[in-house]
């Protein structure tokens, strides 16, 4: 008799899987479960018999470890992203004001030093980065005001504004590659990695209930022929009981 409260199998569906084809479902429901593992819930075991793709669907949604295992690949795309950000531009701003006065006073040799007054302004702004061939740049402009009155109270005043630009190109050493390359080369194999990772937990998921499967299958065959033995031992012995 058959439990129903376990999953039963196919029988009449289990031969229809030739084993050159599994390859290919194995790859389609990698694929699937990669992009339905982040929002698919925990399916329920279904009623009545289920087949292979139903048992490895069940096994794929409700493995929390490859939920988990399929973040990896986001996680480190993010990385890489992070890592492109060596690439921005800075920009820079800056500025100072300063005002200062001399007071008057009076001298030992009585006569008086005049005050004076001095308001001073400056402020810059620069423009720095790097290129993903090495190149470095830096550009800035700044300006500079400063006005006041003398010491005989005659008014003065000062500007000056000023540019600078370089650009800084590895001729040598740090020309192929340099730490901003080599972390994102680094990460961009993580990506890869963690892309491979999953895929194989997913193969390693679909083989394990694959064999578990037809595993099942065997050993309600030899059940049934078990069954069928002892049931030819019991006739034979009833046959010999009756001479």
């Amino acid at each position: 008799m058959q439990n129903r409260n376990l999953p039963q199998i196919d029988e009449r569906g289990r031969m229809t899987h030739p084993r050159r084809l599994m390859s290919l479902k194995k790859l389609i429901l990698g694929i699937f479960a990669s992009v339905m593992l982040l929002t698919a819930n925990a399916s329920e075991i279904p009623s009545g018999a289920v087949t292979l793709e139903q048992c490895i669907q069940l096994a794929l949604e409700n493995n929390l470890s490859l939920r988990i295992t399929n973040y990896q690949p986001r996680l480190a795309a993010l990385n890489l992203r992070g890592a492109y950000g060596a690439y921005d531009p800075r920009f820079s701003l800056g500025g100072t004001d300063s005002f200062r006065e001399s007071k008057g006073r009076q001298n030992p040799l009585e006569f008086t030093i005049p005050s004076s007054e001095t308001d001073s302004f400056r402020h810059n702004i620069g423009l720095n980065g790097v290129t993903p061939f090495g190149t470095r740049y830096s550009m800035g402009l700044n300006s500079s005001e400063t006005t006041g009155t003398d010491s005989r109270d005659f008014p003065f005043g000062s500007y000056g504004t000023g540019f600078s630009a370089s650009i800084t190109q590895p001729l040598l050493r740090g020309a192929w590659i340099d730490g901003t390359r080599m972390n994102i080369k680094l990460q961009k194999q993580q990506v890869e990695n963690s892309s491979l990772t999953v895929i194989r937990q997913i193969t390693q998921t679909v083989s394990n209930v694959e064999l578990a499967y037809y595993a099942l299958i065997a050993s309600r065959e030899n059940v049934k022929v078990a069954e069928e033995t002892l049931a030819l031992t019991e006739k034979n012995f009833s046959n010999q009981k009756r001479r």
